[in-house]
């Protein structure tokens, strides 16, 4: 991991807010699975950085620092993407693989074990095959 960045310079979706306010369009995993994320699991966040898009990725759990709140790894890079005059344009993202995430339950919008990650990724592949 590299130097605690503590979310500095983005921000993340409170997942919980906008399942209440979309209730039958936008997915939360249980409390009780979002709250019980171990050293290794992956997260879903959605990051929110100023002139942006914003983006979903994946976190790593590097540490649980109370109940439904972690310390984290980002597990990719994004595919960023800035609003200007009505035109996508691709820029780079101000964050990066590796980087320290700070983040809480009510920011997962998907969880899952290292070895559901990989059963993913797996039947992706295969069914994406030339």
């Amino acid at each position: 991991m590299k130097a605690a960045k503590q979310n500095e310079g983005f921000t993340l979706m409170d997942g919980e807010a906008q399942h209440a306010a979309h209730p039958d369009t936008f997915y939360m995993p249980p409390i009780e699975e979002r709250e019980g994320l171990k050293r290794g699991d992956l997260a879903k966040c959605i990051f929110e950085v100023p002139g942006y898009v914003g983006e979903r990725m994946w976190v790593t759990v590097e540490a649980t620092l109370g109940k439904g709140i972690y310390l984290g790894s980002l597990n990719n890079e994004a595919g960023a993407f800035e609003l200007d005059d009505y035109e996508f344009l691709v820029k780079p993202y101000p964050i990066h693989c590796g980087d320290v995430v700070y983040f809480e339950a009510k920011h997962v919008i998907c969880a899952m074990t290292p070895e559901e990650m990989q059963e993913m990724v797996k039947e992706w592949t295969e069914g994406h095959k030339p």
